[in-house]
């Protein structure tokens, strides 16, 4: 399940390896106007204890929620978080924090951990690649990376998983790589601070964005 045709998305302050990963820079990309949107948030441990009542009084409509980081860590306030905000009625997700290597089947095994723990079903968002390390990986590598997680989601969950990245950081580390888009994988793009966000691999092949990050607030 998806929020329309795009929602607005508050992002966490900075949630570990990529503090920058909303920042333009680099090469030109398409930029979009921005339609009709829905307020939401994304939040992880970093953001300590949430009061979830104030969060849905002021109009919050839905979260992702951190829920694991490579292929060992469950984010501590997870399980907490998702029934905190299920219980003032929000949508929630859940988001993967990408560690890719290139040792045989780390793709796999990181979603694997990632579906165990996350459990993604019926009535939630779709769960998530937040991808801002390359860690090694040539863009090919990512790529190829990115491509077998997303597909291993899929088999596990039956729904595509949305690619969170930004523009200047897709450029990096995949080339702006066209293919997650063509294989299906909605876009959740970081671009802070501006009218509207500016878009990698050519409007996602098209397909322009489904969610934006537009605040490291």
């Amino acid at each position: 399940v998806t929020v329309g045709s795009a929602a607005g998305v508050q992002a966490r302050p900075r949630s570990g390896s990529a503090g920058s990963s909303g920042e333009a820079g680099g090469r030109a990309h398409v930029r979009l106007d921005v339609g009709p949107t829905l307020p939401g948030i994304d939040v992880s441990h970093w953001q300590g204890e949430i009061d979830w009542e104030r969060v849905a009084e002021a109009g919050t409509r839905f979260v992702f929620l951190k829920a694991t980081d490579g292929h060992d860590f469950l984010d501590p306030t997870f399980t907490t978080n998702r029934s905190g905000a299920r219980a003032n009625g929000m949508l929630v997700g859940a988001y993967h924090f990408a560690r890719p290597d290139p040792s045989r089947g780390d793709a796999v095994e990181e979603a694997r951990w990632f579906v165990s723990q996350a459990d993604p079903g019926p009535g939630n968002l779709l769960p998530v690649l937040d991808l801002e390390t390359s860690r090694g990986l040539d863009q090919q590598g990512v790529t190829l990376w990115a491509r077998r997680w997303t597909a291993e989601v899929q088999r596990l969950t039956g729904v595509r998983p949305l690619v969170y990245t930004s523009p200047y950081g897709w450029a990096s580390r995949t080339g702006d790589s066209r293919a997650l888009a063509r294989d299906g994988s909605p876009l959740w793009v970081a671009h802070w601070g501006v009218a509207s966000p500016l878009l990698p691999a050519g409007s996602w092949d098209g397909n322009g964005w489904r969610v934006w990050q537009y605040t490291s607030d």
